[in-house]
This record gives structure tokens, sequence and C-alpha cells, in this order.
């Protein structure tokens, strides 16, 4: 499972997603990720880890595909 974390978190915790299989890819970043990005790559992946400053709206969610099965939000 491919594994989108859009905001720097515990290594502890990517350690953990790791270690469950997934396939991580992680921004490092204090600020929320590109609406762009997100539009343009987000069909790559099976879930995304959001913060609560991430937007993630009807045009994210159609664009990602049927791919996407899990958004989980952090706040």
């Amino acid at each position: 499972m491919k594994v989108l974390v859009t905001r720097r978190i515990s290594a502890s915790a990517i350690e953990l997603l790791k270690s469950a299989g997934m396939l991580v890819t992680l921004f490092d970043v204090n600020s929320p990720l590109d609406r762009s990005y997100l539009l343009d790559n987000l069909y790559n992946f099976d879930a995304v880890l959001t913060c609560v400053s991430d937007i993630i709206d009807k045009e994210i969610i159609d664009k990602a595909s049927d791919r996407l099965k899990i958004i989980s939000n952090m706040a």
C-alpha cells in the first residue's frame, strides 16, 4: 500500500507505517501541501495522511480515482 503523508510527523510514526509494509512518501515540511501536487499525484496513492489545514475537497477526491481508499486526518 502506498501512503502519502502531507506533513512532517514523528519518525516513530513513519517507522510504524513502514513496519506494517506501507510504502511511505513523506513531505517533511510544516506547511500545507500544494493543492496542485495533490491534484496531479494523489491518484498514485492508496492512502493519504493529512493535517487539518490540508484541504481535501470533492475535486481532489474525484481526481484521485478509485485507487485512493483511505483519507486520514491528524489534528
